[in-house]
């Protein structure tokens, strides 16, 4: 299925149905992309940085993404450059949401230092971690 570039808060955009990366939000320092490798499952890609100016950003796009009812939603971090204690209560709180609404997020591709520091801050507790 092609994927058609669409704003990040539009329904088409956020479709479950899409197998192409679709380009969700370009905030200072940070893009994301939603795609869904399988059904039921959204992949959520961070490129740059998740902090204290991308944070907001990144919440709104995982509350619209959770509305959207999958079953799992994968955060893929392989294109994080930076993670400061703002991006960390990001995802703390993105683990919440998740939880909240009955579905289930889990984090991958984790580079060496966003690794350490989600285990520093104990967040392997409220986010599963996975290597795919």
């Amino acid at each position: 299925m092609e994927s058609t570039p669409g704003s990040w808060a539009g329904q088409e955009a956020l479709s479950p149905n899409r197998r192409a990366q679709t380009p969700l939000a370009r905030t200072p320092g940070l893009d994301l992309e939603v795609a869904s490798p399988e059904p039921g499952t959204l992949r959520l890609r961070l490129q740059g940085g998740l902090d204290a100016r991308s944070a907001p950003a990144f919440k709104h796009a995982l509350a619209e993404l959770l509305s959207e009812g999958p079953s799992r939603i994968v955060l893929d971090l392989s294109a994080l450059k930076r993670l400061d204690p703002t991006g960390l209560a990001a995802l703390a709180e993105a683990g919440e949401m998740a939880k909240r609404c009955g579905q289930r997020l889990v984090v991958a591709h984790l580079p060496p230092s966003a690794r350490k520091r989600l285990a520093r801050a104990s967040l392997h507790k409220i986010i599963p971690l996975s290597e795919a």
